[in-house]
């Protein structure tokens, strides 16, 4: 939780740059590798974390909220890259 909200803060507080990293993608851009590695630092750690709290029990998935569609389709790229024994 505090990866999230130190996330979250810094994107409050300079949201230029987040949308230079994180923003809606323009049509008929492709961004360089040199750009993707560090735009997926942070996604990458926070599905890291989230992979191995649930392996260990330590994170239990019953019982939150239900995710929507457009989150589902969101996490679709991550998701295709994630153990599938994870939820």
């Amino acid at each position: 939780m505090a990866i999230c909200h130190g996330v979250r803060d810094w994107s409050l507080d300079h949201p230029q740059e987040c949308s230079l990293i994180f923003g809606t993608p323009v049509p008929e851009f492709e961004a360089s590798a040199d750009a993707v590695g560090p735009a997926s630092r942070v996604p990458a750690l926070l599905t890291g974390l989230l992979v191995e709290m649930v392996g260990t029990g330590e994170y239990d998935l019953i019982g939150q909220l239900p995710i929507s569609d457009d989150v589902r389709r969101a996490l679709s790229p991550v998701r295709e890259k994630s153990p599938p024994r994870y939820p």
